[in-house]
């Protein structure tokens, strides 16, 4: 059961909201974590029990690790606490990816059972260590209660891909969820609804595309087809996973709740820093504050920063898939991030050619996340450069480029901010410039993007608004309407981050 599909929009999302707002408000807590564990049961029942375990092993790690007399015992018991809950994501993800590898560089022939991995393995577990660094470090207190920990591990508009939010960030909301106001219930239902057209709307359509493109042998594409499928499966990875964003921080926000940003139109970064700056932000920022600072971050000197990057741009690519594609995907990164402090300083790029060959670059850096299997990825390449057997253009590629081309420049063009701004700019709304956006940190979350939130109900249904007010409804209902038709008449397509 995922956000886009049927059943939870449904049957799951109307009934449990309607019963979580019947309830006393000292019951929805309780209510919260309930609805959690059946969203987690229905997808993996074995995977809700997995979840419980880790809630009440870290709820009895959590309270000896507050900071006490015995640092060095605490340190050892941390260590002893993240490789207990790393354990379950190192056999159910990686278990058999290891023994694969040991088995193509020793001869050996090893096998481990197919384990199935639990929906949102990735992103509990790491939320687990933030929980126990954070109260390690005493940036936050242990948790009062199961129930307080179990509602913050489990929270299902975050369970399966995210956000990933520091709990010491969660604990600073009272752990109890708000109560729910008009301007609230509006920004919820506006993200809902969006997120939800950019799945059904952009992704899926986009994926198709790609899908179109990837079963054909990349010695047989033209350069114009090995481009077409490279942009559609990037505009497709950013439209899906930021879908999954805006439908989890609306289902946050309904439920009394706030979170942080996870995406901040990252294709119109103008270096490969300011392209991690916006994508996937809780997980840069986990990466950087549980790895890269741990590990000294750029305290020891270059040579130690430069290991400490591969180290960490490894083990993030190695974070989203067990092969070896996401680890070179990963160490791509790591080098244009290398390359990037060595040239910044020397080499001084206007705002929009910066953003052409980032954009670039990060197209080509999905070559190597969208093909699992090694060989091909040299082999796409050659094609993306016309070295292949259909040369630079063939009938496949005229054909999609005709058939699908408009698509692909609305999803380019929904991807910037711009159609925000005019947005705003016609609705008469509040609005900062990008540069304020960027200062912002992510754990705050990025207040520009939610401006709407900042102005008043009178405010927002003046006179002059109230034009402005009608077409969003409109506009939000017709998206809901066409989400919905495409749902039920197209083919069930999960969520793409789910695999990771």
């Amino acid at each position: 059961m995922t956000f886009s599909s049927l059943p939870f929009i449904f049957y799951f999302l109307p009934l449990f909201f309607l019963l979580y707002y019947l309830l006393p408000a000292s019951w929805r807590q309780a209510a919260l974590l309930a609805g959690s564990l059946f969203f987690c049961a229905w997808g993996s029942p074995r995977g809700m029990l997995l979840l419980l375990a880790l809630i009440g092993l870290d709820l009895l790690l959590g309270r000896y690790l507050a900071p006490g007399r015995r640092r060095a015992r605490q340190r050892l018991l941390l260590g002893a606490a993240i490789l207990l809950n790393l354990l379950p994501l190192l056999l159910f993800k990686y278990s058999a990816f290891m023994a694969d590898s040991v088995s193509q560089l020793t001869g050996l022939s090893l096998s481990v059972p197919d384990w199935v991995q639990p929906l949102g393995l990735s992103f509990y577990t790491f939320r687990s260590i933030s929980y126990l660094v954070d109260v390690w470090r005493a940036d936050s207190k242990p948790a009062a209660s199961f129930l307080d920990l179990a509602v913050y591990l489990a929270f299902f508009p975050q369970l399966l891909s995210g956000p990933i939010v520091r709990y010491s960030w969660w604990q600073q909301q009272n752990l109890r969820p708000q109560a729910l106001t008009w301007l609230r219930l509006q920004n919820g239902c506006r993200r809902m609804v969006i997120g939800l057209a950019k799945k059904l709307l952009l992704a899926d359509r986009l994926a198709a595309v790609w899908q179109t493109v990837h079963q054909v042998n990349p010695g047989n594409l033209s350069a114009l087809t090995a481009w077409i499928g490279a942009i559609c499966f990037s505009l497709q990875i950013y439209f899906d996973f930021s879908a999954y964003s805006d439908m989890a921080i609306g289902l946050t926000q309904l439920l009394g709740y706030d979170s942080p940003e996870n995406f901040l139109y990252p294709y119109v970064a103008c270096s490969v820093t300011d392209f991690w700056r916006r994508w996937h932000i809780s997980l840069s920022f986990w990466f950087r504050r549980y790895v890269y600072i741990p590990l000294g971050g750029n305290r020891r000197g270059r040579l130690r920063q430069w290991l400490n990057i591969l180290a960490v741009w490894a083990l993030t690519g190695l974070w989203h898939g067990a092969a070896w594609n996401y680890v070179l995907w990963g160490l791509y990164y790591a080098a244009l991030l290398l390359l990037e402090k060595q040239l910044a300083p020397r080499l001084k790029l206007p705002l929009w050619p910066a953003r052409l060959v980032v954009l670039l670059l990060n197209i080509l850096g999905w070559v190597f996340f969208a093909h699992p299997s090694l060989p091909e990825i040299p082999a796409y390449f050659s094609a993306m450069l016309g070295l292949g057997q259909a040369g630079a253009a063939d009938q496949q590629g005229l054909y999609l480029l005709l058939t699908h081309g408009l698509l692909i420049l609305l999803g380019f063009i929904a991807a910037t901010p711009y159609p925000r701004q005019w947005w705003q700019r016609l609705a008469g709304l509040s609005a900062c410039p990008e540069s304020a956006e960027r200062g912002l940190t992510p754990q705050t979350g990025f207040a520009c993007v939610q401006a709407p939130a900042t102005e008043s109900t009178a405010a927002f249904w003046r006179p002059q608004k109230r034009l402005a007010a009608w077409l969003q409804v409109t506009g939000l209902l017709l998206l809901l309407l066409a989400s919905l038709a495409f749902s039920v008449e197209s083919s069930f397509s999960t969520f793409l981050y789910f695999q990771f």
